[in-house]
């Protein structure tokens, strides 16, 4: 008896691994450009993901050099106003779970980035900014 009640919540706890795994690998990001360590010549760099939601991703959030620039649903954006020198652009998926005290962001852990070389002409990008999304 003891040995099929082991049996049973093994299973069990298995298959709760099993289903956790298989929602979490639901939620992905990919950066498909620009491509890491891709020579940007312009101080404003498209970018484009490609974002599964799955059941729990709701949007993203980008961040340029680890700083929080914007939360955005769309796949697709542009850093406008970024400086010379090496960037990394990193995309976080996130979900939008509503809570007693009204609307949250939370994080998921699922994120990718690469790092760019940023070779902008000085005269042609506004000065001082670290960089702008839109």
């Amino acid at each position: 008896m003891k040995g099929a009640i082991s049996s049973i919540l093994c299973a069990v706890v298995l298959a709760g691994l099993v289903t956790a795994t298989a929602v979490a690998e639901e939620v992905s990001i990919t950066i498909v450009s620009p491509a890491d360590g891709a020579v940007i010549e312009t101080a404003s760099i498209p970018i484009e993901t490609r974002f599964v939601r799955g059941t729990a991703g709701d949007h993203l959030h980008i961040y340029l050099d680890g700083k929080f620039a914007k939360t955005t649903k769309r796949e697709t954006m542009i850093l406008w106003d970024v400086r010379d020198g090496e960037r990394t652009i990193e995309v976080r998926a996130a979900s939008r779970e509503k809570d007693e005290k009204g609307v949250e962001h939370k994080e998921l852990g699922i994120n990718a980035s690469v790092k760019v070389l940023v070779r902008a002409k000085e005269g042609k990008r506004a000065s001082g900014s670290a960089g702008v999304v839109r």
